[in-house]
């Protein structure tokens, strides 16, 4: 099989993350848990959903915004991570799809900036 070239990765990668973010304009938060780690999740998420857009809107250059996606890796990331595994997402479909896509769109964006960074 042929490897993709860098810059076919990278387009492709723009395309996805420019669906992803009109996809996630139109996410629906849903109702946060009354329960403690599930109230912090919900909240973590709709952190992580806004500065997520943000991101995706910004027209700041590549260096700018790698900082940016660096503390939604270190910081968001590794807290909504943390959050579900003590919490059980499966009663609540809402709250698992915004985890599944916030999770994957910052994973997303952090492979893509590195790439630009790098090059």
């Amino acid at each position: 099989m042929e490897e993709r070239d860098e810059l076919e990765t990278m387009e492709e990668t723009m395309d996805v993350l420019n669906q992803v973010k009109n996809i996630l304009r139109m996410l629906r938060m849903g109702e946060s848990p009354e329960d403690g780690i599930g109230n912090d999740l919900w909240t973590e998420l709709e952190l992580a959903l806004s500065e997520v857009i943000g991101t995706l809107s910004n027209k700041k250059p590549a260096s700018e915004n790698k900082e940016y996606v660096d503390f939604l890796v270190s910081v968001r990331l590794k807290n909504i991570d943390n959050m579900v595994d003590n919490f059980d997402v499966e009663n609540y479909p809402q709250i698992k799809l915004n985890f599944l896509l916030i999770s994957y769109t910052i994973k997303l964006l952090d492979k893509y900036y590195n790439s630009v960074v790098s090059s």
